[in-house]
């Protein structure tokens, strides 16, 4: 009995140290970062050859420490999105999957190249050979960070299901009170306001810029305001006039 009782105490003895150990210790990436090994190189996967170069550049150069050159990692290059280490103990080599970010669209700012927007609209910079797909032009303004949350969506839309006479070529951000306008490929110009109800707007759109034509395929573009659509009003306005048409 006096033995079992010991070997008792002594269990709970050995289990308060090593809790008093456990808290003790940095949180688990610091502590990574005091085991860390020197990696002695560094390859990049999952990006084009354009920036795969430079990201291992960056990651072997040996004047910092490998945990301080991946905590620098995604501000060195934003277009990344996520990254995963598979590292050779034994080798000490590692390589970094990267995930880039998709862009959804070209970002402008006063005309200029602004870098790009991204699927969760997040503006980032990356080089222009990097997305050759994004050709919608946005521009952005004065438009602050929250202003950009739900525009992939709507520009997503736009893209596969607008169903308009011609197609988007460029989004605008007007004020924070007018939010956000929309030019056609024709000219025809629409004032779309903020960012809900899109597949409402564009459904709406579509029935009076068809009734504005006529079922004429090449008639003269307008000016649609979807601004005051929860009014349940939709403005027209002929570009080449004055005379404004409520429907």
């Amino acid at each position: 009995m006096a033995v079992a009782t010991a070997l008792a105490f002594l269990a709970g003895a050995a289990g308060l140290t090593v809790r008093h150990l456990w808290r003790g210790l940095p949180p688990l990436p610091n502590l990574l970062g005091c085991l860390d090994l020197r990696v002695e190189r560094v390859t990049v996967s999952g990006v084009p050859a354009v920036l795969a170069g430079y990201m291992a550049a960056y990651l072997n150069d040996s004047a910092s420490s490998f945990a301080d050159r991946l905590a620098g990692f995604p501000r060195r290059f934003p277009a990344v999105k996520t990254w995963q280490v598979r590292r050779d103990w034994s080798g000490r080599d590692a390589r970094v999957e990267v995930t880039l970010r998709r862009a959804a669209a070209q970002l402008r700012r006063d005309g200029r190249t602004a870098g790009f927007l991204d699927e969760d609209g997040v503006a980032f910079d990356a080089p222009a050979e990097l997305y050759p797909e994004a050709r919608l032009a946005v521009e952005a303004g004065s438009a602050a960070a929250e202003q950009f949350k739900g525009l992939p969506a709507v520009l997503e839309v736009l893209a596969r299901d607008a169903d308009l006479p011609a197609p988007a070529a460029q989004v605008a951000f007007r004020s924070a009170y007018e939010g956000w306008e929309v030019r056609l490929q024709d000219g025809t110009q629409v004032l779309w306001g903020d960012l809900k109800w899109t597949r409402e707007k564009l459904s709406r759109l579509h029935e009076v810029l068809g009734d504005a034509r006529g079922g004429a395929a090449s008639a003269a573009p307008v000016l649609a305001d979807l601004r005051y659509f929860e009014d349940g009003r939709v403005l027209l306005r002929p570009l080449t006039a004055n005379r404004v048409l409520m429907r």
